[in-house]
């Protein structure tokens, strides 16, 4: 990249949580590259709020869930509002979508990096962005690519107080506490409601507290669990990010699917035990020294994650082939070492 001072930085990140999570050490490069630059990072309007957004230089701005005559309105105002300090000198696409690339040219970004270089990119990889590897490793890959290196180390995300009268109600305390995230956006890398019930009970059968979390939409999963466990552990809905983000620093140990809780528990520091089935850690796991994985072995992973196409027996999943005892053999053995 040339060595020209950029001012103005558009980064465009329309990804789910756990790509946003990933893209903070992306972000840190860019503070560090460009010293008093002004970083404007776009982002989902639900992941508002996942990350600290106190640092210095970067505002944070929502893009809508829908693209309807509101949401459009909604981009075109929201490009306007970018142009208003000066077109951004730099953009970065993170994501390689469509609607991120007509975002960057709404804004008139001079100069475009992303995936794929073709007519609209000015730099970035030759390869149109293919999970290969973690996200995070394509992020530095791309940032790389244009003379951007990342720092090696970057601070833990702080835990946020839990809201008040919250630890009362679900009865939290001192004692180590396992922390179950049973959900996921894809279905395949769910874990069955009988085995986390199992898991559940396995904990109080060592002595272990456990608390079940999920978001606003997991209720009925968490109410199925909590039925299917003989122990009925408190369970909890996160209202927002901010209550997840509250929760998950009350955990000694974090056991979630490959989603974004799990990259999100590891960026706090938070031990996390990850169970992966159709995917791989090596192309979804986060960096981290806090976190084991747990894996199902098949032939056929990693694969397109696609229901009408696995190969499992219908009404299973790969994820029904892990052992809920080997879980929580890793959960004590994680517990171990950080000193309970």
């Amino acid at each position: 990249m040339p060595s020209t001072t950029h001012h103005h930085i558009l980064v465009l990140q329309l990804g789910g949580l756990g790509d946003l999570v990933a893209s903070r050490r992306g972000l840190a490069g860019l503070g560090l590259r460009f010293p008093g630059a002004s970083i404007e990072v776009v982002v989902r309007d639900c992941w508002i709020g996942a990350l600290d957004e106190g640092a210095a230089g970067v505002r944070w701005h929502p893009y809508p869930a829908r693209l309807d005559g509101a949401g459009f309105r909604r981009v075109l105002a929201l490009a306007v509002g970018l142009r208003r300090g000066g077109r951004p000198d730099l953009c970065l696409d993170l994501t390689g979508s469509p609607p991120a690339r007509w975002l960057s040219f709404l804004a008139g970004s001079r100069r475009r990096i992303g995936w794929g270089r073709s007519w609209f990119y000015h730099g970035g990889t030759e390869d149109p962005r293919r999970r290969e590897a973690a996200y995070e490793a394509e992020i530095e890959r791309l940032l790389l690519s244009v003379g951007i290196s990342l720092p090696r180390e970057i601070p833990y995300l702080a835990p946020l107080p839990v809201p008040m009268g919250l630890e009362a109600r679900l009865g939290l305390g001192r004692e180590p506490l396992v922390v179950l995230h049973p959900g996921a956006a894809n279905p395949l890398r769910r874990w069955g409601v009988r085995r986390c019930a199992a898991l559940l009970d396995l904990f109080v059968g060592r002595g272990l507290r456990s608390l079940v979390l999920g978001g606003p939409g997991d209720g009925d999963l968490l109410d199925q669990i909590s039925a299917a466990s003989a122990s009925r552990p408190p369970c909890y809905s996160c209202r927002d990010l901010g209550e997840l983000r509250s929760l998950l620093g009350r955990a000694s140990v974090v056991v979630a699917m490959d989603s974004g809780p799990m990259h999100l528990a590891a960026a706090m520091g938070i031990p996390v035990v990850a169970l992966f089935g159709p995917n791989i850690p090596s192309r979804a796991a986060p960096r981290s020294r806090v976190l084991r994985t747990v894996e199902v072995e098949m032939e056929c992973r990693p694969c397109g994650q696609r229901v009408r196409d696995c190969l499992v027996p219908h009404g299973e999943t790969c994820m029904d082939r892990l052992d809920p005892g080997r879980v929580a053999d890793t959960v004590i053995q994680s517990l171990r070492e950080s000193g309970w």
